[in-house]
């Protein structure tokens, strides 16, 4: 008798819900159609720092603090009157007191197409949320630096057009930042008979070789058409 390709030596092995909820490093857990936690997995322990016995049997709208529930409840009841899938991402203090970052999915429940609780997933972005706040933090203070810099100051994509230019740069060319930002900057600003060189100089720094091409002198033509002779000061940005 062959033996049963499922129950066999080499066949699959049941798993049950338990073992899979625990696998997931992510936090994971389930309210009843009363809005009462009874299943939590082991990472939703880790990222609330208490252990699953102080979350089990709470209701997850009105048994945690305030400033551990206020950002999610809505987000929860959206998911509870819509019954579809919402996702959140939310300031929230843990109940052990920590300040975090975290999202994830709300997942409605239905038994007979009638709400039977929510699976919530949780993740823990505090990481990748304080990074960005700190990326913007430094992108305000360089535009400020921009900003009140009493020299022309542009930035040109790989595609030839205005990524950023300051105040200053606007008041030289006599255009105002929003005709300016989009715009290529060759098409916009060079004498035809100096294009062909410009972009050689262009594409020369876009390949890292700034020999020769750091200091530059060319001509411009503003808005109203008076012809400018700036002394460029070229540098390659990264991203």
């Amino acid at each position: 008798m062959q033996d049963n390709p499922v129950n066999g030596e080499y066949g699959l092995k049941q798993i049950s819900f338990q073992e899979i909820a625990e696998s997931i490093k992510d936090g994971f857990w389930i309210t009843d159609k009363n809005h009462v936690i009874f299943f939590v997995n082991q990472g939703m322990e880790k990222i609330a720092g208490i252990s699953k016995e102080l979350i089990i049997g709470k209701h997850v709208l009105n048994d945690f603090p305030r400033e551990t529930i206020e950002s999610f409840s809505e987000f929860y009841m959206q998911a509870v009157d819509s019954l579809e899938q919402v996702f959140y991402e939310v300031p929230i203090k843990t109940p052990a007191g920590i300040q975090t970052w975290q999202n994830g999915w709300l997942i409605p429940r239905l038994k007979d197409g009638v709400f039977d609780g929510v699976i919530c997933t949780v993740r823990d972005v505090t990481a990748r949320k304080v990074a960005e706040e700190a990326l913007k933090h430094e992108k305000e203070r360089a535009q400020q630096y921009l900003d009140i810099a009493r020299v022309m100051l542009v930035a040109i994509g790989n595609d030839q057009k205005i990524l950023s230019i300051n105040p200053k740069g606007c008041e030289v060319v006599g255009y105002t930042r929003d005709e300016l930002i989009g715009k290529n900057w060759f098409d916009t600003f060079l004498l035809p008979g100096n294009v062909d060189h410009i972009k050689e100089i262009f594409y020369q720094i876009l390949n890292g070789d700034m020999e020769n091409v750091e200091h530059v002198e060319n001509q411009i033509v503003r808005k109203d058409g008076e012809i400018l002779t700036i002394s460029w000061n070229n540098s390659l940005l990264y991203d």
